[in-house]
């Protein structure tokens, strides 16, 4: 069997698994989980072996999930034993709800007018504001062949697919880290401002402060704990996709412990980048402005193998349901920021995803 028909038996016979390629590989790693039920994550402790994935808000009613690798292979590469086990597996789950909540262009602009006088009169200095963008072609859709575009067409980008049966399936191809572990080091980064690819336009003082905030918030962080040694490389243009970003990155030497690896990522999500500045005040803003759930989007996800820990941003990323999709966007908000301009950016990073959404309901409509 090829990958595609491994994940189509998962998705269809309600078999928890996941599906990443790393930036700059070639290699897509699958992980299945031979049992039903998807356990919560309870930390890095232990030789484990799975995929994380945790909410935006870790206060809300949703929990972080942990799949397990019970079985591990690369591409294509699941042997003929462990092919018949999983066709023999079929579980039953209930469905999940399917309640999207799509804002119009009208109110996104009432309330980015809103934050933004907030930020002019001093209260915060960056919240970030998203939407969800509705696709009601979902029955038509087909995640693995999309997936493997995905992974095609961004090469610097985490592309990952992971299916929790009777509560969410999610797609995407995030540009942002969030924290990556290897025996010795640590590497993590800021990610901020926007612009078009090859548009013949500077960065803005607006963006180049956006960035700024990040940077300083993550350097912040890190000072926390003793014994890394923090080396810090940046601002710099990076691509992703049909957009661009200013990106500093952190390489740390070092290493902490379980514990302490926990509360490093406790401190660092979410990141000004996809919350604000301070991190309270504006989760609390956020709460209180934006009419729908983030769920998983703007959390993290990524593999966890033994001591060796990636985990991204869970960016450009959208959820696939029964009859339609949902499409997560976002952008920071300054008090420099114009809300058109804000609206404009949340619509280039649909792009990111819709161009495939719409190419693959075409074929499958043919």
């Amino acid at each position: 069997m090829n990958l595609s028909d491994i994940q189509h038996i998962c998705l269809n016979n309600g078999i928890p698994f996941y599906s990443y390629r790393m930036p700059q590989s070639n290699v897509v790693v699958t992980g299945l989980q031979l049992s039903p039920d998807v356990e919560s994550f309870t930390g890095f402790a232990g030789h484990q072996q799975g995929f994380v994935i945790a909410p935006f808000d870790t206060e809300n009613h949703l929990p972080s999930l942990f799949i397990r690798g019970e079985i591990i292979f690369e591409n294509n590469d699941l042997t003929a034993k462990d092919s018949e086990r999983l066709k023999a597996i079929h579980y039953t789950h209930p469905a999940p709800k399917e309640e999207i909540f799509e804002i119009s262009k009208s109110d996104y602009i009432k309330q980015a007018d809103g934050l933004i006088r907030k930020l002019a009169d001093g209260e915060l200095q960056k919240v970030v504001l998203s939407r969800i963008i509705h696709h009601s072609k979902g029955s038509q859709l087909d995640a693995p062949t999309i997936f493997e575009a995905l992974t095609r067409s961004y090469p610097h980008a985490f592309v990952s697919l992971f299916h929790i049966p009777g509560k969410c399936t999610w797609l995407g191809a995030t540009p942002e880290t969030l924290l990556s572990v290897s025996e010795n080091s640590l590497r993590t980064m800021s990610l901020a401002g926007t612009k078009k690819k090859d548009a013949a336009i500077e960065w803005t003082v607006k963006e180049k402060e956006e960035q700024q905030m990040v940077t300083d918030f993550v350097e912040q962080v890190l000072g926390k704990f003793n014994g890394l040694e923090i080396s810090i490389d940046g601002p710099k243009e990076v691509e992703a996709g049909n957009l661009c970003h200013l990106m500093t990155a952190f390489d740390c030497k070092g290493k902490l412990s379980p514990e302490d690896l926990g509360k490093l990522v406790s401190e660092l999500h979410p990141t000004p980048a996809v919350c604000g500045l301070p991190k309270s005040a504006s989760m609390q803003l956020i709460r209180e402005t934006e009419q729908h759930d983030r769920e998983y989007y703007a959390g993290f996800i990524g593999p966890v193998v033994g001591e060796n820990i990636d985990l991204f941003v869970n960016l450009r990323c959208m959820k696939l349901m029964k009859e339609s999709v949902a499409f997560y966007v976002g952008g920071g908000l300054t008090a420099l920021s114009d809300p058109e301009s804000e609206w404009q950016e949340t619509c280039l990073k649909a792009e990111t995803l819709s161009r495939f959404v719409e190419m693959n309901a075409k074929e499958l409509s043919r």
